[in-house]
């Protein structure tokens, strides 16, 4: 088998849905390939960030000096967006990436000690999900600049705890899937805007980034994601692909079949 073909079936060979000859061929393509091998524990990195992702929970009883050291503490990471252009990366706790950091571990000591305490008003409660929300979306962004395309796709499952994204986050979604080095880190961020599917912002920057892909599995699931929205806007992309040359066949198979339902 070709590194094309191997890393076409990659998920389903990491998720155990290939028959036994194909994941035998894989097995000892990968073998002699390092480049695949890499690439399938990367894959298996990303299925287990995604399935392991659960949902902060904060407690209903926080205590009026935390919330003030919560509001202190968003109030420097909004500071440290606006200079994060300027901060050498790897500058220690000083750092944006360092900021967001310590917050986070405040917030999370405070929400343990949150349970001893009097009960929170409903307004405090919702503050306090703001606030974690807030730095959550601060370290996904952060976390795509990594050098480690490891961290860069555990970056990208902070998404799942988003019920919406807004701008930025469609921006720092979009931006990984378009031009992140790493197959596995595309492909993260693709499967992380598909969530999102029904904000007609993510719809259309799907439908963009269809024109840019020319990595086949990429293609594959981006054609599929659109075909089953019945997107119309993406027809003429689709038929773009179908006309490309150096389109790989089974891509072009996928394409007719899903354009057919367009």
């Amino acid at each position: 088998m070709t590194c094309v073909e191997v890393q076409a079936l990659l998920p389903e060979f990491v998720d155990g849905q290939l028959d036994s000859t194909l994941r035998g061929d894989i097995d000892r393509h990968m073998l002699t390939c390092p480049e695949c091998s890499r690439a399938s524990s990367e894959l298996k990195i990303l299925f287990a960030a995604m399935e392991n992702t659960r949902p902060l929970r904060p407690s209903i009883a926080l205590k009026d000096n935390f919330m003030a050291m919560v509001e202190a503490e968003a109030k420097a990471v909004e500071v440290s967006k606006r200079r994060e252009a300027r901060i050498i990366k790897g500058g220690g706790w000083f750092s944006a990436f360092g900021k967001v950091a310590a917050a986070a571990a405040i917030l999370v000591m405070g929400i343990f000690i949150g349970y001893k305490l009097k009960p929170a008003s409903s307004e405090e409660v919702a503050s306090l999900k703001g606030a974690v929300m807030d730095l959550k979306e601060t370290l996904m962004i952060n976390s795509l600049n990594d050098e480690s395309a490891s961290e860069r796709i555990k970056g990208v499952s902070y998404a799942e705890e988003f019920s919406a994204p807004n701008q930025r986050m469609i921006t720092a979604l979009t931006g990984a899937l378009n031009n992140d080095k790493n197959v596995n880190v595309r492909l993260a961020a693709l499967y992380s805007l598909a969530r999102f599917a029904d904000n007609h912002t993510v719809t259309d920057s799907l439908v963009a980034s269809l024109s840019r892909q020319t990595e086949p599995i990429i293609q594959i699931v981006l054609i599929n994601i659109l075909g089953e929205r019945k997107e119309t806007k993406a027809i003429q992309p689709i038929r773009n692909i179908l006309d490309n040359q150096n389109t790989l066949k089974e891509v072009k198979d996928i394409a007719r079949k899903e354009l057919n339902k367009l």
